[in-house]
């Protein structure tokens, strides 16, 4: 049930319905916490918010932008050496360029 779940996830971002894909990929990781693929499922929910809200209205992108940024947070803080890391770095600085953010006030979002 798990990989079923998993592989449920990962068509919707594979077809670029990120909106399913971070609801199923978030309700997979609620499901299943301890499973072999979270460092996976968090990453591609992290990639799903954050491709999300890059293709969304500017009525929605700051709030979208926000939840890509929290993400990021709770994958780094799970996954310090995930082999998916460069890449959320990646995501991470640019989240923060979108958003116009300085160090200063991403150390206060983080806190």
């Amino acid at each position: 049930l798990v990989y079923k779940s998993y592989l449920s996830g990962r068509l919707y971002y594979d077809i670029a319905d990120y909106r399913a894909a971070v609801i199923s990929l978030t309700n997979c990781i609620k499901e299943y916490p301890d499973s072999k693929y979270r460092e996976e499922l968090m990453y591609y929910l992290l990639k799903a918010k954050y491709l999300l809200a890059e293709n969304s209205t500017e009525e929605k992108k700051r709030e979208r932008l926000n939840s890509a940024l929290d993400e990021y947070f709770t994958f780094a803080d799970a996954f310090p050496q995930s082999k998916y890391r460069k890449e959320a770095d990646r995501f991470f600085a640019n989240t923060k360029k979108l958003m116009n953010l300085s160090d200063e006030e991403i150390n206060k979002i983080q806190k």
